[in-house]
């Protein structure tokens, strides 16, 4: 995937569009074989001395000496292994049956998080981390192998390492909760507050990936932990600017506390626009200056990063680019925001959606027409400044594509939101696929209003997107890569299309379309052409349509039929997926049973029709 590619449709002058597109008596049972915790070294020579007396390290059995080692970028050795253990050893109460994984599972799972997850979320430095360094810090490790163990396609031990962090970081924060968001506390305990919320912040946004009840549940807590961190004081709290932060490490860290604290921000947010929760954490609690750009985030040296330094702009505060964005003017030409900075500025702008519906009569409509214009113009701008920033590419595979990627479908997210709130069923904790596919069937469909182009735009060519590159292997390779907040993007994109349409054909003989939806219409009938021939059984999605029949058949049955098939079409997409989160198949089945509802709707009208 190319510079900007799959939006070629932004850049077409025809549509006139500038927007963007296990413990039992102290003893942890691993596989068959008990072995007795140590107690934790007071540092890392001691700790693999005190490894080494205590177990007897065998042949590596995974290396074939004729063929060398087999690589693992994070090797975890037996000593390693077992400083982990130690570390896991005060929490012994709460582990009761927890069973620690293996030395090679943890190491094919701490590079599981690293090659798939780390730069959706990237608050942990890749480039300066090594294992040894965290097993001080057990709950995030654990919390970093559970989500590696789920791009491993190790579900049950990703559960079991999931629930054990989780215990861990509450009891941390419950024995300890002033100390915890202590204004006055030193250096080294505010690093260990740092680590303890990263960890929290990592199971939060696991939860919301896994889309259960029960994992929705388990997080309430955290939630709190996350929101009183962020209106906390720290001491990494301290501008790190140019002048003032020299040493490479001492940077790390505190761009990590930046990371981290934007981070809380943007997944606590995840739970007000995909579930409909009152936000506990504000725009206004974010007194962080942006992500540095990513070239400067990964320079994999002192000499590298201060040479990466030299080349990026001043930094700039969250709260200035924020209000920078509802400006009249024209956005800065200057600007070089990151695509984790854009990620959380276009959160920020969503909330201000959310936000605003409150406020009116009827929540599930298009904002007051002053809402829509102060909003509108904020995304305009945050588009210009996406699309003037070098690191704006959409490459999942690239170090900035991920951001780039989910910050565009975000941008689509917020244009629907202008006129349509679907998050709704997804509220209250409620992870009923059944239920959720009901209600949202019943939502009220969007009108018929001349400023409805950008959001069918958007709607459209999400599922052209994937047609582009082609939906068998995007859904079965590229799924397993991508921030699962695009699939939330992509469930509302079909559904709001979907209930256009219908509106469409129910209003079509008392008032016909205009150009800008004919247009729409035949995009839509394209994508579906398409999508159609890359299947291998394309009456799956039912008779098919061309651009002509638009001009001699009966448009109103031809729109009720592409409203079902774009859903349908969408419904593919996701059965096909091999990603691994749980939220995959939830949406996917909730889109199947939505396509049938449509469907039948569909029959009942036209048997209407010939009676």
């Amino acid at each position: 995937m190319g510079l900007h590619a799959g939006l070629d449709f932004l850049y077409d002058p025809a549509f006139n569009f500038q927007d963007m597109a296990s413990t039992k008596n102290d003893v942890y049972t691993v596989a068959n074989e008990p072995v007795q915790i140590p107690s934790l070294p007071t540092d890392s020579t001691t700790a693999v001395h005190a490894a080494s007396t205590q177990t007897r390290i065998r042949p590596m059995e995974d290396d074939f000496e004729e063929l060398g080692p087999v690589p693992c970028p994070w090797k975890i050795h037996e000593e390693e292994r077992s400083q982990i253990l130690g570390a896991l050893s005060p929490f012994h109460h709460l582990l009761i049956g927890f069973a620690l994984p293996s030395r090679l599972a943890l190491g094919r799972y701490i590079t599981g998080y690293f090659e798939h997850y780390q730069d959706h979320l990237p608050i942990l430095h890749p480039v300066t981390f090594r294992p040894p360094q965290y097993y001080q810090f057990p709950a995030l490790f654990l919390a970093m192998a559970a989500i590696g163990a789920i791009y491993r396609c190790e579900t049950r031990t990703a559960m079991e390492l999931f629930r054990a962090s989780k215990q861990i970081v509450l009891e941390t924060w419950q024995d300890g909760e002033d100390s915890l968001l202590d204004e006055g506390t030193d250096m080294h305990n505010a690093i260990k507050q740092l680590r303890t919320v990263q960890a929290a912040l990592l199971l939060d946004k696991f939860a919301v990936c896994q889309c259960d009840s029960q994992s929705a549940k388990d997080t309430l807590t955290l939630q709190s932990l996350l929101a009183a961190y962020l209106r906390s004081s720290s001491p990494l709290a301290k501008s790190s600017s140019k002048t003032n932060c020299k040493d490479w490490h001492d940077w790390v860290i505190h761009e990590s506390y930046r990371r981290t604290q934007l981070g809380i921000f943007f997944v606590l947010n995840l739970h007000t626009v995909f579930f409909d929760k009152p936000p506990i954490a504000l725009t206004s609690q974010l007194d962080v200056d942006l992500p540095c750009p990513t070239a400067e985030w990964i320079a994999p040296s002192q000499s590298a990063w201060d040479n990466a330094r030299m080349q990026t702009p001043n930094s700039v505060s969250f709260q200035d680019a924020f209000s920078a964005l509802f400006s009249e003017s024209p956005a800065d030409k200057h600007l070089n925001y990151s695509p984790f900075a854009n990620l959380v500025l276009i959160h920020a702008l969503l909330q201000r959606i959310y936000l605003a519906r409150q406020m009116q009569p009827n929540p599930s409509g298009s904002l007051r027409e002053a809402d829509m214009y102060e909003v509108g113009l904020a995304l305009k701008q945050w588009t210009a400044i996406w699309k003037q920033a070098p690191e704006s590419i959409l490459d999942p595979l690239n170090h900035d594509g991920s951001n780039s990627l989910t910050s565009t479908a975000i941008l689509g997210l917020a244009r629907i939101r202008l006129h349509s709130n679907y998050s709704f069923p997804m509220r209250a904790g409620n992870r009923d696929w059944q239920k959720v596919a009901k209600r949202l069937f019943d939502t009220a469909p969007p009108l018929r209003t001349e400023n409805m182009t950008l959001p069918l735009l958007h709607s459209a060519h999400a599922l052209n997107f994937l047609v582009k590159f082609g939906i068998m292997y995007i859904s079965r390779t590229m799924f397993g890569w991508w921030d699962n907040q695009n699939l939330f993007y992509y469930l509302e994109a079909a559904v709001f299309l979907s209930k256009w349409l219908e509106t469409m054909a129910e209003t079509y003989q008392a008032m016909r379309p205009t150009e800008a939806e004919l247009k729409i219409i035949g995009i839509v009938v394209r994508v579906i052409e398409e999508l159609a021939a890359s299947l291998d059984a394309p009456e799956s999605l039912g008779h098919l349509y061309t651009l002509g029949d638009l001009d001699h058949g009966n448009v109103p049955l031809i729109l009720r039929s592409l409203s079902s098939q774009i859903v349908r079409g969408w419904a593919v997409v996701f059965d096909n997926s091999r990603a691994p989160w749980a939220i995959v198949g939830f949406i996917g089945r909730s889109l199947d049973l939505y396509a049938q509802m449509a469907e039948e709707r569909r029959l009942s009208k036209e048997n209407a029709s010939l009676v």
